[in-house]
């Protein structure tokens, strides 16, 4: 018994259409696995084997916008690839950014590569005293989000497609290991040091 696609028939031959859909796609899920993908690209052209060409094309397309469809191990999503005036660009506020930050390098800092949720809940901001009176010159000093505000965090981060959860332990998501791959890595590095 043949499996029922998700997509329907969406078979064409233009390639505009076919570049549009697979962009659709992945915006409108923020990140999709692999085999999603190529299920979307053989729906779309008759052959999976054309989703490396039509991501070629569709990042070619997006060059002037500054973003690029990244693939990891088994992920794809849309990357902002302008590193110029982000800070403004996010739903979160700086504590809750600091508190992300401590959560990603306490993942990644150990070799299971992954916390539990009482962990994360109990992990303290990192703080850095001198980019807190960068960031709040007349704002007020940074403060540490409660267990409530961490939860409830958590989950959003999780539906975003930052972390992954399983069996109440949160890995890296997707999106973070996509976007933010070389910024890990080169903290870990210093942090290493």
């Amino acid at each position: 018994m043949e499996r029922k696609s998700e997509w329907g028939d969406l078979l064409t031959e233009s390639e505009v259409l076919q570049k549009h859909a697979l962009l659709h796609a992945l915006l409108e899920r923020k990140t999709m696995t692999l085999n999603q993908c190529k299920e979307l690209t053989k729906k779309l052209t008759g052959d999976e084997e054309n989703f490396f060409k039509l991501i070629g094309e569709i990042n070619r397309d997006l060059k002037l916008m500054k973003m690029k469809v990244k693939m990891g191990e088994d992920a794809v999503a849309l990357c902002n690839q302008d590193t110029t005036e982000t800070k403004d660009c996010s739903k979160f506020s700086y504590d809750q950014m600091k508190y992300f930050q401590t959560v990603v390098f306490g993942i990644e800092g150990i070799p299971e590569k992954r916390l539990s949720t009482m962990q994360l809940l109990n992990l303290e901001q990192q703080r850095d005293r001198e980019q807190d009176q960068e960031q709040g010159g007349s704002q007020q000093p940074s403060q540490e989000l409660s267990k409530r505000e961490k939860e409830e965090l958590l989950k959003v981060f999780v539906k975003d497609g930052w972390l992954s959860v399983s069996n109440n332990f949160y890995s890296v998501g997707p999106r973070t290991s996509l976007e933010l791959k070389s910024l890990i890595e080169s903290q870990i590095n210093v942090n290493a040091a």
